[in-house]
């Protein structure tokens, strides 16, 4: 991010006012890799720096944009129940459930885990 920042001139706190961070520091440990952008302050970063991305350069977000689908997917090709697959990868059903509807995404850990599996 700090390139793109620098090529375009801007402050740390120019750029956390365009996104609306509420202050330079947030810039700054995203540049330091203290912390990852959210999810709608990358949407944000992307298209501000007018990238050929849906999010700033995270793999994360970019592969649980679609997790709802990519579970369905899963599920349906080895016939499974949420039930049998949360059981396959130790997930709560709760969880598992929030994921498929959209409701919520899985911590960065739990996405490794789906990621080394090819669910995602």
């Amino acid at each position: 991010m700090k390139y793109y920042r620098l090529k375009n001139n801007l402050t740390q706190d120019k750029l956390s006012e365009i996104v609306g961070y509420h202050a330079g520091s947030c810039i700054k440990d995203i540049e330091l890799n203290r912390r990852l952008p959210r999810r709608n302050f990358s949407k944000r970063l992307a298209s501000y720096f007018n990238l050929n991305t849906k999010y700033f350069f995270d793999a994360y977000l970019e592969d649980t944009d679609d997790i709802k689908t990519n579970l369905k997917n899963y599920r349906q090709k080895y016939n499974l129940s949420i039930e049998q697959a949360c059981n396959k990868f130790d997930i709560s059903k709760t969880a598992w459930t929030n994921w498929e509807s959209g409701e919520k995404y899985p911590i960065r850990d739990t996405y490794k885990l789906l990621k080394e599996h090819i669910i995602l």
